[in-house]
C-alpha cells in the first residue's frame, strides 16, 4: 500500500510512506508528467514492514528538478501504485 505523500504540495521535500505485507523486490520512483524517471528512491529487496522515505526534490544526478507535478510509483512483484505529487519551489 502506497500512502497519500506528505506534504503535497511540498517545496524542499516530501515523505513517502507504504507498507508491504510480504518480502519482495520492489522499486520506489519519480517521474515527471511526460513520464520519464527522475529518481529512483529504492530499488531491491524489502521486508514485510512499513516504510518513511524522503524525495528531495532532486534527480538521479542530484540536480533540482523543475516545478510541477510529478507521479510517485511503488512497483512490487505484484502490484504497482502511483500517487501525484506537486512540487513548488
Amino acid at each position: 500500500v502506497l500512502d497519500s505523500p506528505y506534504p503535497n504540495p511540498f517545496n524542499s521535500e516530501v515523505a513517502i510512506r507504504f507498507a508491504l505485507d510480504k518480502s519482495q523486490s520492489v522499486e520506489l520512483s519519480l517521474h515527471n508528467i511526460a513520464g520519464q524517471k527522475v529518481r529512483t528512491v529504492t530499488s531491491g529487496a524489502l521486508s514485510a514492514g512499513s516504510y518513511r522515505l524522503i524525495w528531495d526534490g532532486r534527480d538521479d544526478q542530484g540536480r533540482n528538478v523543475a516545478t510541477g507535478i510529478y507521479f510517485v510509483r511503488l512497483r512490487g512483484h505484484e502490484r504497482c501504485y502511483i500517487q501525484k505529487i506537486m512540487l513548488s519551489r
